[in-house]
């Protein structure tokens, strides 16, 4: 069964569309750090001490879309026709991006 975001259904269509999105925000956050994009590398006005843009978009990004993918599994309702497909990539850019503070920039020697 087809869910329409080209990787099948279930668990292994959940899981694997999570995985991209776990990649997507550990490859942009690092690809901000490492070329300093201007503004998006700034430090945020919120979020910490050393939250950049980056981090705080991406966090807010998949907050948003894990929240109205989960309001869709729930009720069986799309709100603005963001429906639960969004679900797995947004805990996977949360994801992602949690990963590339707490460990990546370390293990891969960005940050020392």
């Amino acid at each position: 069964m087809a869910n329409g975001n080209g990787n099948g259904g279930g668990i292994k269509g959940f899981l694997g569309t999570a995985l991209m999105g776990a990649i997507a925000g550990f490859v942009g956050d690092g690809i901000t750090e490492v070329s300093r994009v201007p503004v998006l590398n700034d430090a945020a006005p919120i979020g910490g001490a050393q939250m950049s843009n980056f981090e705080l978009i991406t966090y807010g990004a998949g907050a948003v879309m894990s929240t109205l993918g989960f309001i869709d599994m729930v009720t069986r309702r799309s709100i603005g026709g963001i429906g639960k497909a969004l679900l797995p990539t947004g805990l996977g850019l949360i994801y992602g991006v949690q990963n590339y503070e707490t460990w990546g920039a370390e293990k891969l020697g960005i940050r020392k």
